[in-house]
């Protein structure tokens, strides 16, 4: 990159519990359109009731998210405040979210230059991580002999 061309950025707001493929093909994704990534981790402190509160804490979150090569940056939030004051103070970062929050994001009152929506058809999530460990652990009580 020349030093008159200008380095895209952008970034991703998540929580990133039980780090999956999902959240890898996300970061793959946005980074084909970015030189620089950044990823916004909510700590999960203030998460609306229906979601499911995060099993890893938020510095487990934020090592993996870091090991990810995808990634540049990282960083924790705790509040939607911190995270519109991040994005009022990068608004030329392009914005990713998922297809689920196409019509509806934090931050989207903001004047965001670039929005970019990911296609999440792959069928990956958190939630659906959680069922498969559950139905696993549920299998595995059943059909584990027990020593008497």
């Amino acid at each position: 990159m020349g030093l008159e061309e200008k380095m895209i950025k952008g970034v991703v707001f998540g929580v990133f519990d039980l780090m999956h493929v999902g959240h890898v093909k996300m970061f793959e994704w946005a980074k084909q359109h970015v030189d620089y990534l950044v990823v916004g981790i909510n700590s999960g402190v203030n998460l609306a009731p229906h979601k499911n509160k995060p099993i890893l804490t938020p510095d487990e979150r934020l090592y993996l998210v870091n090991a990810c090569k995808y990634v540049d940056e990282a960083f924790v939030f705790d509040t939607e405040e911190e995270l519109h004051a991040y994005q009022g103070a990068h608004l030329d970062y392009v914005r990713f979210i998922g297809d689920d929050h196409k019509n509806s994001y934090s931050g989207d009152f903001l004047p965001i230059e670039k929005v970019m929506v990911h296609d999440r058809s792959h069928g990956y999530s958190s939630s659906s991580m959680r069922e498969r460990i559950a139905k696993a652990e549920v299998k595995r009580a059943l059909f584990t002999p027990t020593s008497s």
